[in-house]
């Protein structure tokens, strides 16, 4: 083998060295850009939700527009309370679906959420699930109320 035999195989292993480091950067950068969208996504949703619930005008305007079964202005509280609260949870869900976070952040923030809407579960599922949170978040979400009917 001489000289120039060396060059080319030393040419072509940087080529693919470089277009598998391009590919691992582009990767990264597509996960980037989907969790911030996510994350831009929640905060706009937030300060709907937290404007709703500061003007006792809108939380009428929801409760008149709510489209599953009746419910009156305490009742838009409780459920612009709970979006609050699961929004957090399908943004660490969705983090970990993508690969940001890992399994352990995603089962105790879930878990803690979980046991803070506990006692509350039916009313969630007929009026806060409905409103836009996934089936499979919605499965995820409920295996944790469903570990602690077995503990409680």
């Amino acid at each position: 083998m001489d000289i120039s035999e060396i060059s080319t195989i030393a040419d072509i292993a940087t080529s693919i060295s470089t277009a598998i480091i391009a590919f691992i950067v582009f990767f990264w950068t597509r996960k980037i850009e989907r969790i911030s969208q996510i994350y831009k996504s929640n905060l706009d949703t937030n300060l709907i939700n937290n404007t709703v619930l500061s003007d006792n005008d809108l939380l009428k305007i929801e409760a008149e527009n709510h489209p599953f079964g009746v419910v009156n202005e305490a009742d838009m509280k409780r459920i612009y309370h709970y979006f609050n609260w699961l929004n957090v949870s399908v943004y660490i869900y969705n983090a970990h679906k993508i690969g940001i976070a890992d399994k352990e952040l995603r089962d105790t923030r879930l878990r803690n959420h979980a046991l803070i809407t506990f006692r509350d579960r039916e009313f969630i599922r007929i009026h806060v699930f409905p409103r836009g949170y996934g089936d499979d978040f919605v499965r995820v979400f409920e295996s944790h109320w469903n570990a602690l009917e077995k503990k409680l």
